[in-house]
């Protein structure tokens, strides 16, 4: 199960939809956001993401294939 996050406000919102987020609606914090369970997805592929498997950039969450620092040009 996802962990828990116990210290949600009212005025907590989903980083990607910015809707309201409940305990009810099990969200995920990781670094730089909170995301509702559907939300929780790779924001280029749509493949659902885990805490293992979720990278984050900018304050959105991709798959480890399409994470924007793969595709930055050296030097």
């Amino acid at each position: 199960p996802p962990p828990r996050v116990s210290s949600l406000t009212m005025s907590d919102k989903c980083t990607r939809c910015q809707k309201s987020i409940y305990a009810a609606d099990q969200p995920t914090r990781v670094t730089g956001g909170i995301f509702h369970g559907g939300c929780f997805r790779c924001k280029n592929c749509d493949i659902k993401l885990t805490q293992k498997t979720a990278q984050t950039a900018g304050g959105e969450v991709y798959c480890g294939s399409h994470h924007p620092d793969r595709f930055a040009k050296n030097g």
